[in-house]
């Protein structure tokens, strides 16, 4: 990169395992990266834009996530913050941006999904490379069985205003709403 661009990461993320090992995994690969990861556990109660969601009771995980994420909380790069319930997951990823304190460049990742180290760095570089971006939309594979996944960009999941997981990022910047994602400014 031609100049120190922060990477902001956030999850939130309620029975990560194993994934989040496996992104802990390749952030650690990022050596010439100055990043930050900011992770959110725990419940998304069914209220305002998650309202959609229910029969969802308070707790953190029980599939060794939590344990996992204890023992990254004194990464001096992580900040992890757990409870058994969150007002919905706009609260969640307002309380994961409280940890970040450089602007660059903002990135959704969540709990299952995994992106490499070359992916991230591509994405720096798109921002870099064009300053006038302010969000980067994503098509996503979908993953439904061994050697089975979907690609359709029609389909579930690949819609308009969906997977768009990156943005310019500035410090003081808020969630006004998750579905689809909506910050001030």
């Amino acid at each position: 990169l031609g100049r120190a661009v922060s990477l902001n990461i956030f999850t939130i993320v309620l029975d990560g395992s194993p994934w989040i090992g496996a992104q802990f995994a390749e952030l650690c690969r990022l050596r010439d990266v100055d990043w930050h990861w900011s992770i959110v556990e725990g419940a998304a109660m069914p209220v305002k834009d998650t309202g959609w969601m229910s029969g969802q009771t308070g707790k953190v995980s029980h599939d060794g996530t939590h344990q996992f994420l204890q023992a990254l909380a004194t990464h001096p790069r992580i900040t992890v913050n757990s409870k058994s319930e969150w007002g919905g997951k706009t609260e969640m990823i307002n309380a994961a941006l409280t940890a970040f304190k450089k602007d660059g460049v903002l990135l959704q990742m969540d709990s299952d999904e995994l992106w490499t180290f070359h992916q991230m760095i591509e994405l720096l570089y798109l921002f870099e490379k064009n300053p006038e971006a302010n969000t980067a939309q994503f098509e996503m594979d979908y993953m439904l069985g061994p050697n089975v996944r979907s690609t359709s960009t029609d389909g579930y999941g690949n819609r308009k205003n969906e997977w768009i997981r990156a943005w310019r990022y500035s410090v003081g910047l808020w969630m006004e709403r998750h579905e689809p994602p909506v910050f001030n400014g």
